[in-house]
């Protein structure tokens, strides 16, 4: 790079934004690359304003304001079992794994940010690095586990949007292949629209606290599951519940799809909160 750049510990870095680090003896870097320090990786750090950064070929980072700025963590390196064929995930095979997390405010003002107004990278990184060498965790393919990494950090960690791009090298005479998805927060209205699950299956004589019994651990909202009836005024053995947020619904709807109530198994549906207000008219309870 034709500058000599120093070797920065988490520990010596206060806090960042698009123009400077700002180190914790009170004097301050200009706008650089900072490599992170952990017993699992090397990563490179970038700081600078997302405006420079974006690609006009990524409608979701476009749409975002020029005036957000960017943390970018590139080639994080995780072992984990991925892979369609059952001996691909007889053995952990190594990812490089790269995140760019646009922020929801301007980082510019590092005279008085302190870490909890922005995202810890340590913390982000040790997040990625639990979920893909958790022994229980497994995936045929890296589009879905790139996509559970970015649902993953926009719950845990609440940028604006997060581009996450996995290496994986298994094809000869290539270097890698790779895979990149982005995703953005839901702005409010569409937040709650996703946030509605419809339940098919259920037992005809289940209750409303069995219901909120199965979904527990998933916060669906009190007092906002309600039961479909046919035309003759009969339980259709369907419901709809609203969850706190839409990654709430989207895991329950993951995770719980296929499971049994009582004799009977369940199927979940993304719906949506005009549904929910048809249903709710004429719900039982």
């Amino acid at each position: 790079m034709g500058r000599n750049i120093p070797r920065l510990c988490c520990r010596t870095v206060r806090y960042f934004g698009s123009r400077g680090v700002a180190l914790r003896n009170g004097s301050t870097l200009p706008r650089m690359l900072l490599t992170l320090q952990t017993p699992q990786l090397q990563s490179w750090i970038h700081c600078f304003p997302a405006s420079r950064q974006l690609s006009s070929s990524t409608n979701a980072h476009a749409e975002l304001s020029s005036s957000l700025d960017k943390i970018s963590i590139q080639d994080l390196e995780a072992k984990c079992l991925v892979g369609v064929l059952d001996e691909e995930r007889a053995q952990p095979q190594k990812l490089l794994i790269s995140m760019d997390l646009i922020m929801n405010k301007d980082l510019s003002n590092i005279a008085t940010m302190e870490l909890d107004q922005t995202i810890d990278y340590a913390a982000v990184c040790q997040a990625v690095t639990d979920l893909t060498q958790n022994d229980n965790n497994s995936w045929k393919l890296i589009e879905t586990l790139a996509a559970d990494i970015a649902d993953l950090i926009l719950q845990e960690f609440h940028p604006e949007a997060v581009t996450v791009v996995i290496k994986k090298f298994i094809l000869p005479n290539t270097q890698w292949v790779s895979v990149q998805v982005t995703r953005q927060q839901l702005k409010q209205s569409q937040n709650r629209s996703s946030a509605f699950l419809r339940l098919r299956g259920l037992p005809f004589d289940v209750t409303p606290p069995k219901v909120m019994e199965f979904l527990e651990g998933y916060n669906p909202q009190p007092n906002t599951l309600v039961f479909d009836l046919n035309d003759r005024g009969r339980l259709t053995g369907e419901a709809i519940v609203e969850f706190q947020t839409a990654n709430d619904a989207k895991r329950a709807c993951k995770e719980l799809n296929g499971l049994f109530l009582g004799k009977r198994y369940i199927e979940l549906f993304h719906t949506t909160h005009g549904e929910w207000e048809r249903v709710e008219k004429n719900s039982p309870w």
